[in-house]
C-alpha cells in the first residue's frame, strides 16, 4: 500500500474522521464530537503534538477498556461559585467543557467561578478551556496533572507529570493573551526526536536513571524530565499538582499510571484531575475599562523593538490564533510524520474507509 505525500485537510472532514473512528470503538456521540472538535482545534493552531496525533492512543485505550466510552460526566457537588464534576473515566475533553462552562456561569453571578474535574483522563491542550472562557468574555485559568514523568527539583524519582498551566485574558482591539506552557524544561516528544536523530540535548532537560544530568536523549528517555528554571518550574509544577488532585479528590503523583500515550500507544486509565477558574472583567471596574487597560498593555508590548531576525513582538497566544485563522480559511496542514501515524493506524485498524482522501484513502 503506497502512502500519499502531505496534503491539507478541511477542518469539517478532519473533525468527521475523527468522530467517526471514535464511534467506531464505542463512545458516545457528544464525548466523540468535543474530542473531534478539540483535536482538529489544535492541529489548525499549529499544536500538532496534541491534535489528532493522539487518536490511535485514544482508540486502542477505549478498545482496551482502559477509558469508559460510555463516560457521561455530572456534577457532584456545588457551594457559591465553586463546581466538582465527576468525568466518570472518560477523556477530559466534555467534563473539562462542562466545568468551564460551569465556572462562567458562576463568574457571571459572583465575578468568579471555580471548578474542579475527577477521574478524568487527557484533556488535550490546556489553552483550550481558557480559549473557552475569553470566548465567552472571561479571564480564565485552567491546569491539570497527569503521569509522573518529571521529578522536583533536587529529586532524582519521577513523582509528578510537567502538569501544565494556561491563562487567558481578553482585550478590547488587541488581541486576547493566551498563554500555554508546561512546567518541564523540554518535553519527552521532543526528547525522541533528538533520540532519533541522534542528536543531543541540552543539560538540564533531563536526568539519566542514574540521577546525572545527560545530554544523551537515548539515556535521558530511561530518566526523568527536569523542571524549568529548577526550582521555578517545580514549584509550579507542585501547586497544579495540589489545585487539581487534592481539591478534586483525583489520583495524584505516583497513583497516577506511569503510561503516556504516546509511549506506550494507547490511553491508559489516569482518573486525574483538572482546575479551573473564570473571572468577569466587569467584577473589578466598568467592562469597557479593564480592556482599554488591557489593549494599552498589549499594545505597548507588541509595539517594542524586536531582537535583529524577529519580524515583531508578539504576545502570547498571538501566533497560533493567527495560524488557526489560516487553517480556517485554507485547510489544516498536517505534519507529514502525523499524516503517516494516521495511515498507519487506519490499516492496523481496518479502519481505512474513515479516512479523507487526502490522507491516503485507497
Amino acid at each position: 500500500m503506497m502512502q500519499q505525500s502531505a496534503a491539507t485537510v478541511a477542518p469539517v472532514d478532519l473533525t468527521g474522521f475523527v468522530e467517526a473512528c471514535l464511534e467506531r470503538v464505542g463512545v458516545n456521540q457528544e464525548d466523540a464530537a468535543n474530542t473531534a472538535r478539540f483535536l482538529v482545534d489544535a492541529d489548525m493552531l499549529g499544536v500538532h503534538s496534541h491534535g489528532i496525533d493522539m487518536l490511535p492512543s485514544y482508540y486502542r485505550g477505549y478498545q482496551r477498556g482502559e477509558l469508559n466510552p460510555s463516560a457521561i460526566p455530572s456534577v457532584v457537588h456545588r457551594f457559591a461559585a465553586i463546581t466538582v464534576v465527576d468525568a466518570k473515566n472518560g477523556l477530559g475533553f466534555t467534563p473539562s467543557r462542562l466545568a468551564m462552562n460551569k465556572a462562567i456561569k458562576a463568574a457571571s453571578r459572583y465575578g468568579i467561578g471555580v471548578a474542579v474535574v475527577r477521574s478524568s483522563n487527557h484533556f488535550g491542550m490546556a489553552s483550550h478551556w481558557t480559549r473557552q472562557a475569553v470566548a465567552s468574555g472571561m479571564i480564565g485559568f485552567a491546569t491539570t496533572n497527569g503521569p509522573p514523568v518529571m521529578a522536583p527539583w533536587g529529586g532524582r524519582d519521577a513523582l509528578m507529570c510537567n502538569n501544565p498551566v494556561s491563562w487567558g485574558i481578553p482585550a478590547a482591539e488587541q488581541p486576547p493573551v493566551l498563554f500555554d506552557v508546561a512546567c518541564s524544561a523540554s518535553s519527552r516528544g521532543k526528547i525522541r526526536l533528538a533520540a532519533l536523530g541522534d542528536e543531543p540535548i541540552p543539560e538540564g532537560w533531563a536526568l539519566g536513571p542514574d540521577g546525572r544530568p545527560t545530554s544523551d536523549p537515548k539515556v535521558a528517555l530511561e530518566g526523568v524530565l527536569l523542571p524549568f528554571s529548577e526550582h521555578k518550574g517545580s514549584g509550579f509544577a507542585v501547586v497544579n499538582e495540589l489545585l487539581s488532585s487534592a481539591l478534586s479528590g483525583a489520583r495524584a503523583l505516583t497513583q497516577v499510571p506511569a503510561i503516556t500515550p504516546s509511549s506506550y500507544g494507547y490511553h491508559p486509565s489516569w482518573e486525574i484531575g483538572h482546575f479551573f477558574i473564570a473571572m468577569d472583567p466587569s467584577a473589578f471596574d466598568e467592562r469597557e475599562r479593564v480592556l482599554e487597560r488591557v489593549d494599552r498593555i498589549v499594545a505597548t508590548i507588541r509595539g517594542s523593538r524586536p531582537i535583529p531576525g524577529v519580524d515583531g513582538v508578539k504576545v502570547p497566544g498571538e501566533r497560533s490564533t493567527s495560524k488557526y485563522d489560516q487553517s480556517r480559511l485554507h485547510g489544516v496542514s498536517l505534519p507529514q510524520s502525523v499524516k503517516d501515524k494516521i495511515f498507519r493506524f487506519t490499516v492496523d485498524e481496518d479502519i481505512e474507509v474513515l479516512l479523507p482522501e487526502e490522507l491516503g484513502r485507497l
